[in-house]
């Protein structure tokens, strides 16, 4: 998907796109209801649902996938941090191989599968030079 295409749920559909339909439907459904039943204000409800009630909801679902993209941002770059400087102290000889991999493993085990999918993509952290995406138990370990 595109960077123009904006946020996506985990679903993959626009959370705003969602919450734009659900209030059109219900401002259209309740007012053509209340005009079926006879009652003559029944236009009341298209500037109320239409000027009020869409441009609020749509506006607390864009803030709320903001929210979920920059938490997400937040997250890979923690990670990513934390194992860069992990490969920094061992590149220097600041720590030895066994606590380097002890450190890598504790780091993995506290990261959930959501971020490890999130900080490497789809592809995972097990993608070889051939770029097969298949390893070896020897390459893991």
């Amino acid at each position: 998907m595109s960077e123009d295409a904006g946020i996506t749920d985990d679903d993959g559909t626009h959370l705003t796109s969602v919450v734009a339909s659900v209030v059109t439907m219900l401002t259209l459904t309740t007012a053509f209801g209340l005009l079926a039943v006879g009652w003559p204000y029944f236009w009341i409800v298209f500037p109320i649902g239409f000027g009020g009630v869409l441009p609020a909801a749509t506006a607390i679902a864009g803030w709320r996938e903001a929210k979920r993209k920059q938490t997400a941002t937040v997250r890979q770059t923690s990670a990513g941090g934390k194992l860069a400087t992990l490969r920094e102290q061992y590149a220097n000889g600041e720590i030895d191989e066994i606590t380097f991999e002890n450190k890598v493993e504790r780091l993995l085990e506290t990261e959930s599968i959501e971020d490890a999918k999130l900080f490497y993509g789809d592809d995972g952290p097990d993608r070889d030079e051939t770029g097969t995406g298949h390893s070896t138990e020897e390459d893991r370990i």
